[in-house]
């Protein structure tokens, strides 16, 4: 009698358990917001982040709209020369991370066409251009390059050349160097483009990312940040370096 006691005690625990799982399960929120961007959204040289984001907005389907986490995360001239792939992000308050790349006509001279691609995504990057072919952006609010700034001392890379192992996921930023006034507050994973890996999907691997050595926000100096992340098989991933220049 006891031990059939004991036996049922045992089972209605484990109901209780994989109810409880169950409902975690259920109620977890895995799905980015859906970023839209105006379809006569045009394009010409030497717009701000603030003209780019005119108009676009990004809706969860649990936190609602979510537009004021919207950034502009990189602006790349294609290789035609004709064409300029814009690519934004958004993030919900469960920390899934969307990506929307559209591609407009370049012109140097003035206003481009309106041609977006304007084909949704979420929580999934559509770029297609490598880390290597990618052009400076001002991927946070608070950054400010000096004037005349057209040349680094550092090599332009956004990844590391080469990974410790095949299964180990690589991390893009998306800029190597970046001047940012004393003081600011900064969401350093703006500073995050793309992570890859033979498994994990985008969402989690950005759940994982680890940054060391943060610049101090108060004292004007150099600093160098190491991003990295691990994936669900504890590969870590080679670190790659920001160099931040706080300035008055």
């Amino acid at each position: 009698m006891k031990k059939s006691k004991i036996t049922i005690g045992i089972v209605a625990a484990a109901v209780v358990i994989a109810l409880i799982v169950c409902v975690l399960l259920l109620g977890g929120d895995s799905t980015g917001p859906v970023i839209t961007v105006p379809s006569d959204l045009q394009y010409r040289s030497g717009m701000t982040d603030d003209e780019l984001l005119a108009g676009v907005t990004a809706v969860d389907n649990k936190d609602g709209d979510v537009s004021d986490t919207l950034i502009v995360k990189s602006v790349i001239e294609l290789s035609n020369g004709n064409n300029v792939k814009i690519t934004y992000a958004a993030q919900d308050s469960s920390n899934n991370i969307s990506v929307k790349s559209i591609t407009l006509p370049y012109d140097e001279g003035g206003r481009g066409n309106t041609s977006a691609d304007d084909g949704e995504t979420s929580g999934e990057d559509v770029s297609e251009e490598s880390p290597g072919d990618e052009t400076v952006s001002t991927a946070d609010a608070v950054s400010d390059n000096q004037p005349g700034e057209t040349t680094s001392a550092y090599p332009e890379e956004t990844t590391p050349v080469e990974t410790e192992s095949a299964e180990a996921p690589v991390l893009y930023l998306t800029q190597i160097e970046d001047w940012i006034q004393k003081g600011s507050e900064v969401n350093w994973i703006r500073y995050v483009d793309d992570i890859t890996d033979d498994k994990d999907d985008r969402n989690s691997l950005f759940q994982s990312i680890m940054i060391e050595d943060y610049p101090d926000m108060n004292t004007v100096g150099d600093y160098d940040m190491k991003f990295y992340c691990k994936d669900s098989d504890g590969n870590f991933s080679p670190r790659v370096t920001l160099h931040i220049h706080i300035t008055d």
